[in-house]
């Protein structure tokens, strides 16, 4: 299982663009650090056990010293990030491609079914490479599966 950091809860979103800029080079997922902010245990080792999963689905990334990084972020936090980064048309949870961010309401964490489900299509959208909704959810279809099974255990 990928080694998780936890952070409380971000004050404030500060894109870094030189970090942004460094983070569009490519890479493969074996061997990054995944980084979990402002999740409960419970939700950090439900979104650690989908992302393991996903390792064989996703096939670029950032490159392997930069984390993967999911933010879970109250609903106005999300609401400011999401006109931020232009994300108008999600609901629940975007991510960039660019940071290697994954960005999560309250909403998208409310049970178990609901959390696979956002963060798979999440997923998705890296394994893809792509912003487009169709392909990350073809991708993310896969790991969808998998985790339905195996993450029961990070469930309770």
């Amino acid at each position: 299982m990928h080694p998780v950091r936890s952070f409380g809860a971000p004050k404030r979103l500060i894109p870094s663009l030189l970090l942004n800029f460094l983070l569009l080079f490519t890479g493969k997922i074996w061997g990054v650090e995944l980084v979990v902010i402002g999740a409960t245990e419970q939700q950090k080792q439900l979104i650690g056990c989908v992302v393991d999963l996903a390792a064989g689905e996703l096939t670029k990334l950032a490159p392997s010293q930069l984390p993967l990084v999911v933010v879970v972020l109250g609903q106005e936090q999300f609401l400011e990030a999401r006109y931020r980064y232009r994300a108008f048309k999600t609901e629940h949870a975007f991510s960039s491609l660019a940071s290697g961010r994954i960005y999560l309401s309250p909403y998208a964490l409310v049970d178990f079914d609901t959390a696979v489900k956002y963060v798979a299509h999440e997923l998705g959208h890296f394994a893809a490479n792509s912003l487009f909704e169709s392909y990350a959810e073809v991708r993310a279809a896969p790991i969808k599966q998998k985790a339905r099974r195996a993450c029961r255990l990070a469930k309770n």
